[in-house]
């Protein structure tokens, strides 16, 4: 089964439903294949585990400016689906990442799980 995925606009297809092929956005020479470790956050959002800087609790006055300053300058994602926040994902690039699961049961289901990749770059 072909499973399609948009990566930077582009709709590509690929045979295993973990790996996602994209073309070479600069980050990979034309021979090289780059690899992308993605961390599940729940309800089938994935964040790449290079991207995060911290997995807090939301319940912490200074937490909960960080999420309202975030939402204020557009920097917000909220993966909850409606539920109640437990974790907050911190990006590399500023964004805020609203969870409804624990940090726990997000290390531990990934931990858990086959590693899920992006393939960038030309094969």
């Amino acid at each position: 089964m072909l499973h399609k995925a948009t990566i930077h606009g582009e709709a590509k297809s690929c045979a295993k439903p973990n790996h996602v092929r994209s073309t070479n956005h600069g980050k990979a020479k034309n021979d090289e294949v780059l690899y992308m470790k993605l961390i599940n956050i729940g309800f089938g959002n994935m964040v790449s585990d290079e991207k995060i800087v911290s997995i807090v609790s939301p319940d912490s006055a200074p937490v909960k400016r960080l999420v309202r300053d975030a939402g204020e300058k557009g920097m917000l994602i909220d993966a909850t689906y409606g539920r109640k926040t437990k974790s907050v994902i911190m990006a590399d690039s500023g964004h805020v990442i609203l969870s409804a699961l624990t940090a726990d049961v997000i290390y531990e289901r990934n931990e858990s799980e086959e590693k899920q990749t992006i393939i960038i770059g030309e094969e």
